[in-house]
């Protein structure tokens, strides 16, 4: 029996150490392959954000030794290598709006160093303005970056901490608009959707999908996805609690099966809820 994911991040370890895997790859050959280059996406936390980001890297480093028996290893994409920048924003210090500026900067030299480039760094703006210049001499960039709002949420009751940081990543984000022509693919994460803070003002050609339906399974399990990739998990907590299957998965969809990002009828359970209840066998809250 595969071991459950619970808390992984990492598509690495979670393909390469016997961890289940619910193949999500479709979705990223999808946005890969759109029109619109450039995405932003908000969903609850322990929705398996960052482990779709990822992904999304592994994909652009052209590590296809990691998805054998995945959608996107049938399909025809290239697995061309890009400079990736990826950033989380839940790693970098905000008490202050100065100390986010520092940490920002330190973020943009790890990132450069990463990639062996020398820069200039006299601001996080012009720090990730000229890395990604750089980096363009070697192929279209790919930017992935994690929580982004963290920043302002953890400033949420001090309106001058939070103002502050928030025009701060706001300059520093608008930096992607006008480099548009040395990026691939973008990809942003977060809780909030950015229209109800404004950030994303000077970085308005970022396609808002969070509530699009073509992409309201891609993170979180659909009861498909549950029956299937964790069926040994089922059949041994209805063994072991003399239930049928069909009565397992009827307690955890009365319990997890409660979310909706789309008008349609496209339910997906939390994932860190789920795993919990499959590994301890109990239905309680565990979020």
């Amino acid at each position: 029996m595969k071991k459950l994911p619970i808390g992984i991040q990492d598509i690495g370890k979670i393909r390469t150490q016997g961890y289940v895997y619910v193949d999500k790859t479709q979705f990223a050959l999808a946005l890969i392959e759109g029109h619109a280059p450039h995405y932003f996406l908000s969903r609850p936390r322990r929705f398996g954000k960052s482990l779709f980001v990822s992904t999304l890297a592994a994909i652009f480093k052209g590590h296809k030794e990691l998805f054998e028996g995945c959608h996107i290893a049938q399909s025809s994409y290239d697995w061309l290598p890009h400079p990736i920048l990826h950033l989380n924003l839940a790693e970098v210090l905000n008490t202050t709006t100065e100390k986010l500026e520092a940490s920002l900067q330190r973020s943009v030299m790890d990132l450069a160093t990463e990639h062996e480039v020398k820069i200039e760094i006299p601001s996080a703006q012009e720090g990730l303005n000229n890395l990604i210049k750089a980096l363009a001499s070697r192929g279209q960039v790919v930017v992935l970056i994690d929580e982004y709002d963290k920043p302002i949420i953890d400033h949420i009751h001090n309106g001058e901490v939070a103002e502050g940081n928030r025009r701060l990543l706001q300059s520093f984000f608008g930096v992607l608009k006008h480099l548009d022509k040395h990026i691939k693919f973008t990809f942003i994460t977060g809780i909030s959707r950015f229209s109800k803070v404004s950030l994303f003002s000077d970085a308005n050609h970022l396609k808002d999908i969070s509530m699009d339906g073509r992409y309201a399974a891609m993170m979180g399990y659909t009861q498909e996805e549950i029956a299937q990739d964790f069926a040994e998990h089922l059949a041994a907590i209805a063994q072991e609690q003399s239930k049928t299957e069909k009565e397992v998965l009827e307690v955890l969809k009365t319990w997890y099966n409660g979310y909706r990002f789309t008008k349609a009828a496209t339910y997906v359970y939390n994932p860190f809820s789920a795993l919990n209840y499959l590994d301890e066998r109990e239905p309680k809250s565990y979020w």
